[in-house]
């Protein structure tokens, strides 16, 4: 719960609605805000938690919503950006044929962690972009403490 960033008010938190009118709606606001007509791509973020996933994937869900915005010309590119690397995998999985362009995964394909790795074999056998985010381990590969 709460902002990212440290001067947002405390009572302020984060609507997660993982609809295709709620993915729509994102897109919509996030046009009128960077003040553009289209975007390259888009992800739904943060569906690694079984009910997360299920609602990105069901019929009426975010991913649908992504695809149909796809279809429509206004972004070229969908896909999911998830910090563990098993929710990707079953995302990948359980998508129709096609619908996933991207998949970013963060931490879990370093020195340190190679938990993505069946996800990673995935991809490349459909031919799905990776994403790889956190690959300095969060700093630690870096010298950094956390």
């Amino acid at each position: 719960p709460g902002c990212i960033f440290p001067d947002t008010s405390p009572q302020r938190v984060p609507k997660l609605d993982y609809s295709s009118s709620g993915a729509r709606r994102s897109f919509e606001d996030s046009l009128r805000r960077i003040g553009a007509g289209a975007l390259v791509g888009l992800r739904v973020h943060d569906c690694d938690t079984e009910e997360r996933l299920e609602a990105t994937l069901a019929p009426g869900g975010a991913l649908e919503g992504l695809v149909q915005l796809r279809e429509e010309g206004r972004i070229r590119s969908v896909g999911l950006g998830v910090n563990d690397a098993a929710f990707a995998l079953k995302a990948l999985e359980a998508a129709p044929d096609g619908a996933l362009d991207a998949i970013m995964i963060a931490g879990s394909w370093n020195l340190l962690d190679q938990s993505a790795y069946e996800l990673l074999l995935e991809c490349q056998k459909r031919g799905v972009e990776v994403h790889n985010a956190g690959i300095f381990a969060s700093g630690l590969l870096a010298g950094g403490t956390t």
